[in-house]
């Protein structure tokens, strides 16, 4: 693996690759020298650059009506409405991205001007909450401690709560919480419950054709819900950082992220069963993944981990790669194949 320095992460006035090993996670925050907000992608940087895309940036007020995103007075629209390849890719910086061969949103290393630490920030919150919505982040907390223990160096924030442009009354409450067999127990707990879920079908039906049991299976997986009137939570796990991302394992070995070792080959169409013999909790954290006997199958995008969560045969249209490591690769999700089919065998 290439070595930290290398990487360029030590220009920043965060230097110390501990703390960045611990702070830039799948969902971390940072402001560029614009003050724009950028949210970073759970896989290895490129050298001097961090994969992370433009979520906020700084707008005017156009009416006293409007609901907005602010700091200080400081305003800020947000960019992305949800998390599709169209909305994180479009209007966004891209660069040529040689290990999956295709171009990624990155952002200079020396552009970085601040770095929302997810961690610290919930135990903030915790210890002074300053509105509503940073109330009920402490009871969600409350709840979760009663029902199933809490441990608290796992749990992180994400989106506007993160960055501290919130509104108290209308702003969600992002989750992250991290460690595979923690993150099990915290989605098991979750699923029993009768929250009632939320998923943007008209997002996810734009870009998969899914057979309707599979669509029971995705409805199933609670991620995304109402807490309570006029309450939405979201959880999103994670598994390792960017310098000391997760593997997905499977019968011939595991599979790596790390910078030098996940490099895709020519990528062709793929067509044809897969069955999924175990995904070993790697479906739940990103990037979500499972085996079957010949493949590794591997998604960017949590709205298929319930899918690939779940044993048994399935037949897809997606894209097949090779990695440098004999790995071969179902890709599903991807931006130059959006339209991915999945079904039933």
């Amino acid at each position: 693996m290439t070595r930290k320095a290398d990487y360029g992460l030590h220009r920043t006035t965060l230097a110390g690759s501990g703390y960045y090993s611990k702070t830039i996670v799948h969902g971390t925050l940072v402001s560029d020298t614009d003050y724009n907000i950028h949210s970073v992608i759970g896989i290895p940087p490129l050298p001097g650059m961090l994969i992370a895309f433009k979520k906020y940036e700084i707008c005017k007020r156009k009416d006293e009506d409007s609901i907005i995103w602010e700091r200080r007075n400081v305003h800020y629209c947000r960019l992305v409405r949800e998390y599709s390849q169209h909305s994180i890719l479009v209007g966004k910086k891209l660069v040529e991205d040689p290990r999956f061969n295709t171009h990624v949103p990155a952002l200079p290393v020396n552009d970085i001007m601040k770095i929302y630490d997810p961690f610290n920030r919930l135990k903030e919150v915790v210890a002074h909450p300053r509105d509503s919505l940073e109330d009920d982040v402490v009871t969600f907390l409350h709840e979760i401690s009663e029902n199933i223990g809490l441990e608290p160096d796992l749990w992180g924030l994400t989106g506007s709560l993160l960055a501290g442009i919130h509104h108290p009354m209308y702003s969600d409450i992002d989750f992250i919480v991290a460690g595979g067999n923690y993150s099990e127990t915290v989605y098991e707990y979750l699923k029993s419950t009768s929250f009632p879920k939320i998923v943007n079908w008209k997002n996810v039906l734009s870009r998969y054709y899914i057979d309707p049991p599979l669509l029971k299976v995705v409805s199933k997986g609670r991620t995304r819900f109402l807490w309570k009137p006029g309450r939405i939570v979201s959880v999103t796990f994670i598994d390792g950082d960017i310098l000391h991302p997760k593997k997905c394992l499977s019968e011939s070995g595991a599979l790596s992220f790390e910078y030098n070792r996940f490099i895709l080959g020519k990528i062709v169409d793929f067509e044809g069963r897969i069955n999924i013999e175990s995904a070993n909790g790697n479906s739940l954290t990103y990037p979500p993944c499972a085996y079957s006997k010949d493949y590794i199958v591997l998604s960017f995008d949590h709205v298929l981990s319930p899918i690939l969560s779940e044993e048994g045969c399935i037949y897809v249209k997606g894209q097949l790669a090779r990695t440098v490591d004999g790995f071969e690769v179902i890709l599903l999700g991807t931006k130059e194949k959006p339209r991915v089919i999945i079904k039933n065998c």
